[in-house]
């Protein structure tokens, strides 16, 4: 734990830092990207525990590669750089807190050890003997009030850099993450929190197809590559004729939390 801990932790976080600075301007056409230093620097890293303080837009990427290269050295005493991400043998549970580089580092750390909390109290619906429980799980990344499990959180992730590049380098109408935002507190409403083992059919349906097909009509007829990718954000759920179609699109689950994180990186001023 030394080892890794102590060593290659300061070494995951510069490549991470580097990595992600090659990549920013590519997804939020960001002019000045290059010119702001995004190393994350580690408080303390002792035990079984770390507290990391840098860019609110490098940690969470930070987080998934440390989970990856941890589980990677648990499992073959060594990190394998280009090894896929499998299964790790050990949970780790992760909490971000994000605030304005003036906030005192002192309340920034208790707040990051309140978010780690609702990490570790992550439950999940589990099936056994033909009935489902609610149990804790822990093993899961806490960021912008909501809990995930590190799946659906690099899912979250792919979508939040999706939607940054759609509006702030390809051109689509920002309103596309009010509506996106409008339909996911729309599915809250209808009590999608409530009933863990399926999905709730709802305004929210037709306020996502309809949404995104008014979204993808405003662009320019000779974007239609543009106009496509809006209307394939949310897959076969346009095709309103078989509602079973909005049942696979699970992403509604935690939609809000790709939406923030989306208009955070597209915001100007950094």
């Amino acid at each position: 734990l030394n080892l890794f801990f102590e060593g290659w932790l300061n070494e995951i976080c510069q490549q991470v830092a580097s990595e992600w600075q090659a990549r920013v301007q590519a997804v939020t056409k960001d002019d000045t990207a290059d010119q702001r230093t995004k190393l994350p620097y580690v408080i303390y890293a002792g035990g079984d525990d770390l507290l990391i303080v840098g860019p609110w837009d490098v940690l969470p990427i930070l987080a998934q590669r440390i989970r990856r290269d941890l589980g990677s050295y648990a499992r073959q005493g060594f990190v394998a750089g280009n090894a896929p991400a499998r299964e790790s043998p050990i949970t780790m549970s992760a909490g971000i807190f994000a605030e304005t580089a003036l906030f005192p580092l002192y309340q920034a750390a208790d707040q990051a050890g309140a978010v780690l909390e609702s990490a570790k109290r992550r439950k999940a619906y589990r099936r056994k003997w033909g009935t489902g429980e609610w149990v804790t799980v822990k093993d899961g990344v806490s960021m912008f009030g909501m809990t995930l499990g590190w799946a659906e959180f690099a899912q979250a992730e792919k979508l939040a850099l999706e939607l940054a590049r759609l509006i702030a380098v390809e051109g689509a109408p920002h309103a596309l993450l009010h509506l996106l935002a409008d339909v996911a507190l729309e599915y809250t409403q209808a009590g999608g929190n409530l009933t863990p083992d399926r999905l709730v059919y709802g305004r929210w349906m037709p306020l996502l197809a309809y949404g995104l097909k008014r979204m993808a009509g405003r662009v320019s007829p000779a974007r239609s590559d543009l106009a496509h990718r809006i209307l394939g954000l949310a897959g076969e759920t346009l095709d309103l004729t078989r509602v079973d179609h909005a049942a696979q699109w699970h992403t509604i689950r935690f939609l809000s939390l790709p939406v923030r994180w989306a208009e955070f990186l597209i915001r100007k001023g950094g």
